[in-house]
């Protein structure tokens, strides 16, 4: 029971890091707290079942879910989470807002000093931050909106918004371990990958999809602009069967990744057409 809560709280921990659409008049009212549009906006929504055992995130099914490899829950974190009707966490620039059942539970001021504590609690867990890291973090905290919203509900959970200005930093080591802004994901690329990016003597790139549009650098080089179509795209979705859901949430985000191999310098690139 312990190891699952200590695994709940980790995984928290890195929701409120980085906290990874709905209809744009309820968009508003969820970053009402703002005055100021953020550079990186998430609206993170999941929704789970007690009853059925079943669980919703970023508009998909469970059984979508299961097709793509989520985990199942176990037993002990069924039980935990049919104690509670809601859960839900807000992030801005200036404050951390924790809400359960609907009532505000607490308000942190999200300052140096309030940061540093929540950094000693990852680290506690054996998660230690590096100074570049934390760096890091600061410049996605001080300019982000981030709502993190877990309902119990049998309903499917809302489409996911993402749109962040900032670009993720992933470094692939020479053994191919992949660690994001710092963090170790436990993730390596499979030994092909491996030998065709030493095969085209990729040292670094950088990816953005903006809306459908992609734009892409490699070693310093930009290339060609891609547009994808959702029509075009949704046709390939069911004839294969992906389960991507509804892809409007997709064609409505912006997400872009600098990939640095074997301890290259990033390279950066501009989002949007």
């Amino acid at each position: 029971m312990k190891k699952n809560q200590n695994l709940i709280i980790k995984l928290l921990a890195l929701l409120i890091l980085f906290s990874l659409a709905i209809p744009q008049d309820s968009l508003k009212e969820v970053f009402a707290q703002s005055d100021i549009e953020r550079a990186n906006r998430i609206y993170l929504d999941v929704t789970y079942d007690p009853a059925t055992k079943t669980y919703s995130l970023i508009g998909l099914s469970n059984q979508q879910l299961k097709a793509l490899g989520a985990p199942e829950f176990t037993a002990a974190i069924w039980d935990i989470l049919s104690r509670f009707d809601s859960l839900s966490l807000v992030i801005n620039n200036a404050q951390l807002n924790l809400n359960t059942n609907d009532l505000q539970l607490a308000t942190i001021e999200w300052d140096a000093e309030s940061r540093e504590m929540l950094y000693e609690l990852i680290g506690s867990y054996g998660m230690a931050l590096s100074d570049e890291s934390k760096e890091r973090l600061a410049v996605w905290l001080d300019d982000a909106d981030v709502v993190l919203n877990i309902r119990n509900s049998p309903s499917l959970s809302d489409p996911l918004v993402l749109r962040l200005d900032t670009l993720l930093m992933v470094d692939v080591n020479d053994k191919g371990k992949v660690a994001v802004e710092g963090f170790d994901t436990g993730f390596s690329l499979q030994p092909e990958i491996i030998n065709m990016v030493e095969a085209g003597g990729v040292e670094r790139a950088a990816l953005c999809w903006s809306d459908g549009v992609v734009n892409s650098k490699v070693n310093g080089n930009t290339l060609p602009q891609i547009t994808v179509h959702q029509d075009g795209l949704d046709v390939v979705n069911t004839a294969l069967g992906l389960g991507l859901g509804d892809l409007t949430q997709y064609f409505e985000s912006q997400l872009g990744a600098s990939v640095s191999f074997g301890g290259a310098e990033h390279d950066m690139i501009e989002c949007g057409q």
